[in-house]
């Protein structure tokens, strides 16, 4: 509390974060994390006691739970983002879409199905995304589109500026739902 008003802040995560492996602390100074907007917080953070989301209409835990795993490089710079729910379903040649409203300046976005990905793979999706644009931006908003190629696919990263903000379960159907065809015979009804 502040001059008699309440704040948010979590002085770990604005310290820094692992990297994906788990392996190496990476020293990254995030001021958001330091008297945050409640609106802001709320994206990677729930508290025990909703009132402490100091939110006028703060969102239930499962609809928390329900959206996609935030890391701790997800920062606040990111305004929204789609898709919101964190499991997407989907089949083999399907195309998912994911789209970050920022208020950064740079933006790079670049989708990946790797279970781990660690600071050489950054390197090497920042050397490709110099040498092959292929996401868009539109009106503050960027997206980037991933084809699911296989079903043993389980996770797609989100990776925003060469870091990994984002996780989504990825729930692929082995294939599509083909019914039976069904076969109508003629009934006679004897009176």
């Amino acid at each position: 509390m502040i001059d008699n008003k309440w704040y948010l802040l979590d002085a770990t995560w604005a310290s820094g974060y692992l990297n994906f492996s788990g392996t190496n602390f990476i020293r990254d100074y995030n001021a958001s994390y330091f008297l945050a907007p409640p609106k802001y917080f709320i994206q990677d953070h729930y508290p025990d006691d909703i009132k402490w989301t100091l939110l006028d209409d703060p969102p239930t835990l499962p609809e928390f739970n329900r959206s996609p795993f935030k890391q701790p490089a997800f920062n606040y710079k990111i305004v929204s983002y789609q898709p919101s729910k964190g499991i997407i379903r989907a089949t083999v040649g399907d195309t998912v879409t994911v789209m970050l409203e920022t208020i950064d300046d740079k933006k790079t976005l670049f989708l990946s199905d790797r279970n781990s990905v660690d600071s050489s793979y950054l390197a090497l999706t920042d050397s490709l995304l110099k040498a092959n644009k292929n996401f868009s931006i539109k009106d503050g908003k960027i997206s980037a589109a991933y084809i699911v190629t296989s079903d043993e696919v389980q996770w797609l990263q989100v990776i925003y500026n060469g870091t990994v903000v984002l996780r989504y379960k990825l729930n692929i159907r082995k294939e599509p739902f083909n019914f039976p065809p069904v076969i109508i015979k003629d009934i006679a009804i004897n009176n």
